[in-house]
């Protein structure tokens, strides 16, 4: 069973492959002292596509305009309300 983290001397991790070869290209870019702009930008093109994207979904809406944030008579549901005396 996959978990979030890594607890155990033999747990495996399992990383896309291609992300893995990019970075070790940068990173062996870096150590020789080459040129690392062309190479990072691939590892963070692959890295990027491949980690989630930490946002909500949007809101739907059924309703055909926007809807106002006061209250109005749109803000009372459909009824029988008891409006007399009681």
């Amino acid at each position: 069973m996959p978990a979030d983290m890594v607890t155990g001397d033999g747990d495996t991790v399992v990383l896309e492959p291609w992300m893995v070869i990019k970075y070790i290209k940068y990173k062996f870019y870096e150590l020789k002292g080459f040129e690392t702009a062309g190479v990072q930008g691939d590892f963070m093109r692959i890295f990027n596509s491949l980690t989630g994207k930490d946002v909500g979904a949007p809101i739907l809406s059924l309703a055909p305009q926007a809807a106002s944030q006061y209250l109005g008579p749109w803000s009372v549901p459909d009824g029988s309300w008891n409006v007399g005396q009681p």
